[in-house]
C-alpha cells in the first residue's frame, strides 16, 4: 500500500478508484490510478496526489540514471533523464537532461530493429557512459534496461511473462523489449520485496 511521503516512479501504480479520488500529477486508466511524475505522494481527503521534486543535480560517467524513452529512430533512442540514483529528482515535465542510447550500447545481440527492444514512453534503467559530446548510455547490463512499460494500444501498464517478453492483460497482446531484471519490482529506496535498496 502506498503511504503518504513515499518516493514513486512515473506510472507506478497509485491505488484504484475505489481509495482515492485522483489529484495532482497522476492518471487513472481501468480504474487504476498511476503517478505522473518523479515525487513524492500526498494523500489528503481522501484524494491522491504527487508532489515532484525539483533539484537538477550535475550528471557525471559511470552514473546510473532513470530516464523516458521520447523518440526512437533507426539506430538510437532519445531519451529524458528524470533522475540520478543518490542524487534528487525532477519531475517528468522537466527533465534534467536529454541523452541518446546508440543501438550498439542495448544488447549483445544484432537488432534489426530497435523498437523491438525500446519504445516511446519506456521508463530505462541506463548507466552514463559518455558526457563529450552529449550524454550517451548503456542499457546493456542485466539490471539496466526497460523497467516499466505501457502497452502500445491502450497504454496500460504491461506484465512480464518471461524473457524479454510482456503482456497486456487488457488487449490479450505481447510486446518485447530489452527488460531490466528489475522490472516491476523496481521502487525508489528498493524493491516491493525489500531487495537491494536503491535510494535515489
Amino acid at each position: 500500500m502506498i503511504k503518504d511521503g513515499e518516493l514513486v516512479i512515473p506510472g507506478q501504480e497509485l491505488g484504484t478508484l475505489e481509495e482515492y479520488l485522483p489529484g495532482e500529477n497522476v492518471y487513472e486508466v481501468g480504474g487504476r490510478i498511476y503517478s505522473k511524475v518523479l515525487g513524492r505522494v500526498a494523500v489528503k481527503d481522501l484524494m491522491i496526489s504527487v508532489s515532484p521534486l525539483k533539484e537538477i543535480p550535475r550528471i557525471k560517467e559511470g552514473e546510473v540514471v532513470i530516464a523516458t524513452v521520447t523518440e526512437v529512430k533507426e539506430n538510437i533512442a532519445i531519451v529524458e533523464i528524470l533522475a540520478i540514483e543518490g542524487k534528487a529528482y525532477r519531475s517528468i515535465a522537466s527533465p534534467i537532461y536529454t541523452a541518446a542510447i546508440p543501438i550498439s550500447q542495448i544488447a549483445n545481440e544484432f537488432i534489426k530493429d530497435i523498437r523491438m527492444k525500446l519504445r516511446t514512453s519506456d521508463i530505462v534503467r541506463a548507466k552514463v557512459i559518455s558526457t563529450q559530446r552529449g550524454i550517451f548510455l548503456t542499457v546493456k547490463p542485466p539490471d539496466m534496461g526497460v523497467i516499466n512499460a505501457f502497452c502500445s494500444i491502450c497504454r496500460r501498464p504491461l506484465r512480464r511473462v518471461s524473457g524479454n517478453t510482456l503482456r497486456c492483460d487488457h488487449c490479450n497482446t505481447n510486446e518485447t523489449r530489452k527488460i531490466s531484471e528489475l522490472y516491476g519490482r523496481y521502487f525508489i529506496g528498493g524493491d516491493k520485496y525489500g531487495n537491494n535498496p536503491r535510494k535515489i
